[in-house]
């Protein structure tokens, strides 16, 4: 399975973010739910502002439960 052009450009940014340490992780709430997520965060500076730009969200139980890799069949719940 192709990644899409996006996943492809959020992790180019990501690992961008990173090598110039721009990342940070920042507590959200999700919009549908209410809960509380933990979000991957690229921050820089405008007219002395921290801005930010959400890039991924972090599982929030175990990934093992919440995804299958490809070409593999579904895991046991841990």
């Amino acid at each position: 399975m192709a990644l899409t052009r996006k996943a492809r450009m959020t992790f180019g940014t990501i690992l961008e973010a990173a090598s110039e340490h721009r990342l940070c992780l920042v507590e959200c709430e999700d919009r549908k739910t209410g809960k509380k997520v933990s979000v991957i965060c690229e921050t820089w500076q405008d007219n002395g502002n921290i801005m930010m730009n959400p890039l991924g969200k972090l599982f929030s139980g175990s990934p093992y439960n919440e995804v299958t890799p490809p070409g593999m069949s579904a895991p046991k719940l841990i």
